[in-house]
């Protein structure tokens, strides 16, 4: 999935809200920052293996050490908003 700059944020601000354990807002930002995009985004991550589902159902979403390391690839871009 092609992502432009500002795809780049929302994905880093939202791995940056999983590396912190807050997974509600994690989906919700995907939500909010790809609208119909997000699901198939969240997926994608799963299959690249950047996070892991955890739980009954779809899952609660965690980062593995390979989706570590990309959001502190994120926090130096110089794309980065923090």
């Amino acid at each position: 999935m092609p992502l432009n700059d500002d795809d780049r944020r929302a994905l880093g601000a939202a791995l940056s809200l999983l590396a912190k354990q807050n997974t509600r807002a994690f989906d919700d930002a995907l939500w909010l920052c790809f609208g119909d995009r997000w699901w198939p985004l969240r997926r994608l991550l799963v299959h690249q293996g950047y996070i892991t589902l955890e739980g009954p159902g779809d899952g609660a979403p965690a980062l593995t050490d390979r989706g570590k390391r990309l959001a502190d690839r994120f926090k130096k871009s110089p794309l980065s908003v923090a």
